[in-house]
Formats: structure tokens, sequence, C-alpha cells
């Protein structure tokens, strides 16, 4: 059931709806600094590491802000463009969001 919620949770994280104050929009200081912020072609790099302290990324100009969801560990978990995944300071993982790969990454995330 846990497994369940935790997947639901990322799910409506990785469309921007948030169902818990365990998932954060870091709208707040990051609207209007796009040119800020580098370009989401750039950041999410299938094998490269994305920084610990991610902010969010840019697609022509405008700002994709992150939804964040804190793992069991303690680890944030994000998502963009429905096709990576990747915890803050940690590998980034192209596997679209729904795909085994992804659900395997879910269920750790959520493992106490």
């Amino acid at each position: 059931m846990r497994i369940a919620l935790g997947i639901s949770a990322l799910v409506l994280a990785a469309t921007g709806v948030a169902c818990s104050d365990q998932t954060e929009n870091n709208e707040s200081g990051t609207a209007g600094r796009a040119d800020e912020l580098g370009e989401c072609a750039d950041v999410w790099i299938d094998g490269e590491t994305l920084d610990a302290g991610y902010q969010g990324c840019s697609v022509d100009g405008q700002p994709e802000l992150p939804s964040v969801v804190t793992c069991e560990s303690g680890d944030q978990f994000t998502t963009y463009d429905d096709a990576f995944y990747a915890v803050l300071g940690g590998e980034i993982v192209e596997a679209g969001v729904g795909s085994a790969e992804y659900e395997a990454a879910v269920e750790e995330c959520n493992a106490a």
C-alpha cells in the first residue's frame, strides 16, 4: 500500500500536482530567473549527475520548476518531461515515467 501511495505521489508530482507536504514545488525565487537556469536539454542528460541544489531548468527562456518528492531515506527525487528521473545529487536516468526502471526507482525511494 505504501508503495502504491508513493507511486501515486510521484506521478502527481511529475504532473505538477502536489498531494502532500512531501512534495514541494521550488517556485519561490526561481520564477523570472529562467536566464539563470541551465537549458533543460543541457541539464537532463542520461548518465550525468543532477546538481544537489537543482532549482529547475529552462526551455526557450521559460523556467521549468521541479516538483521534488522526499524519499523515506531523506533523498529528494524529481523527474523531467516524463522521460528522466534522478535523486538530487545523483545520476540522471532516462527511463520514461511508468517504465519498469522508473517503478523500481520509486520502490527504492519508498523503501524503509
